[in-house]
């Protein structure tokens, strides 16, 4: 299915810059509670005796409460293992702050206050009158998080435990996805297309030319790829095989064209294009390049069509504005149309700019990114707009959702400034894994179909 542009990014780019550098604390928040979410297990020492830890964090509760699963395991010489099992529940608030209770077995409540900056989140735990501790958790790597555990004793911190966790594998064939997915990215310098697995190793640059290439589609049948490139000096629709050769430009049109779709029978492609001069609307053509035809005429700004898995509807952005108005602060809403342009209508109502729709792999609902004045978050909704969900929550940028070929898993983008890594995680929310990590932009993710899996 079609993912969306890079074009549609750098209009709204100016508006999360200030909403980065006014909610920098809470992006912050956001980037070290994402990298602990999971499963961990760890080793160390409390009270100076050897120790096992486990820890799990979630999101739950609509995802707006974290809740953290804990255990240890002290092992005592010549006698029976002295266990604890504990929750926590954390509520984000502002500035990479959160408030939240802690419940063990021994009977104990006690109130939490943990601030998140940079790679740690330090916990301040009890009360002055009764006993008060700090837990530090620091993520020290790709699947490593370092903790230490220290109580107030006569005003002085004094350390009575640390371990070394390690994020638990999840278990092949249930918890990993297999395949593999293309995407964008300017770690190189300029933007690439580049093909990794589904887990996020393996990553190989497919386009390797100094042009800005973006945007990838996967065929029906997972062999080519389409995508977006101004290899020629202005935005064309360019085809190449899944391995990068076989390059072919099909619009070759001094207008720019942009964001292919593939159809679902593989014989057609959507896309963007100014090529009337009034507006950037929807086309489609033969996926040879010929007969492109006109899907929509309004004058307005149109972007990241994506045709549904049936191929009788397309959903697409639109953004509400005078035609007339340069400045692209206008209000974006998804829309859907059958496929030949006709029984067009809004799917949602609402303020930011809603765009990047994604179908899922039934036809049943809709992914898409929705610009705020907070970030932006990833949103599902039933096919016909109702049942609209918020599937992420919580400072930064989350853009472009791309399902995965049997529904279970979503990849995604995530970040702000000049930093976007991709994600991965169920439809709900929940298992969310880094899968890249690099100093540029990651985007446009796109999940190759299930019938090429190697």
């Amino acid at each position: 299915m079609k993912r969306a542009p890079f074009v549609l990014f750098l209009l709204v780019l100016p508006l999360l810059i200030f909403f980065s550098l006014t909610n920098r604390a809470s992006a912050q928040e956001s980037s070290v509670m994402n990298d602990l979410i999971g499963e961990w297990k760890g080793e160390g020492k409390l009270f100076g005796t050897p120790a096992s830890f486990s820890m799990q964090w979630e999101r739950v509760l609509g995802q707006r409460f974290v809740r953290l699963t804990f255990e240890n395991r002290m092992r005592i010489p010549d006698a029976e293992d002295r266990v604890m099992t504990a929750q926590a529940y954390y509520k984000p608030k502002e500035g990479g702050l959160y408030d939240g209770t802690w419940f063990d077995s021994r009977g104990v409540v006690q109130p939490l206050q943990g601030t998140a900056a940079g790679s740690e989140l330090t916990v301040i735990w009890g009360t002055p009158t009764t006993e008060q501790g700090r837990t530090a958790y620091r993520v020290t790597g790709a699947g490593t998080v370092e903790v230490e555990d220290f109580v107030l004793r006569n005003d002085v911190w004094q350390r009575f435990g640390h371990a070394t966790y390690r994020r638990v594998p999840a278990l092949a064939g249930a918890s990993t996805p297999a395949g593999e997915v293309v995407f964008s990215t300017n770690r190189d310098g300029n933007f690439e297309i580049y093909l990794m697995q589904a887990d996020g190793t393996n990553p190989v640059n497919l386009t390797m030319n100094a042009a800005y290439d973006y945007a990838p589609c996967w065929s029906p049948d997972g062999t080519r790829l389409a995508f977006q490139t101004d290899r020629d000096g202005n935005s064309e629709i360019y085809l190449m095989n899944a391995d990068g050769t076989g390059l072919v430009n099909l619009t070759n049109h001094p207008a720019k064209d942009a964001a292919p779709d593939w159809s679902p029978d593989g014989k057609q492609l959507l896309f963007v294009s100014d090529r009337d001069g009034d507006g950037r609307e929807l086309y489609v053509m033969n996926v040879d390049g010929s007969d492109a035809r006109r899907l929509t005429n309004n004058g307005a700004y149109e972007e990241m069509p994506a045709w549904s898995p049936d191929g009788a509807r397309i959903a697409f952005c639109r953004e509400l504005k005078d035609p007339s108005d340069s400045s692209h602060a206008g209000n974006g809403e998804v829309f859907l149309m059958d496929a030949d342009g006709s029984n067009e209508r809004r799917l949602i109502d609402r303020e930011g700019f809603d765009s990047g729709p994604a179908w899922s792999p039934d036809g049943k609902r809709i992914a898409f990114h929705s610009t705020h004045s907070e970030g932006a978050d990833v949103l599902i909704m039933d096919a016909d707009g109702n049942g609209l969900e918020t599937i992420t929550e919580g400072g930064g940028g989350d853009y472009y959702p791309a399902w995965s070929p049997d529904g279970t898993w979503m990849i995604y983008c995530t970040g702000q400034g000049k930093q976007y890594n991709l994600w991965r995680m169920r439809p709900d929310g929940t298992d969310r894994v880094r899968l890249t990590d690099h100093p540029g932009r990651d985007h446009d993710p796109a999940w190759r179909p299930v019938r090429q899996v190697r």
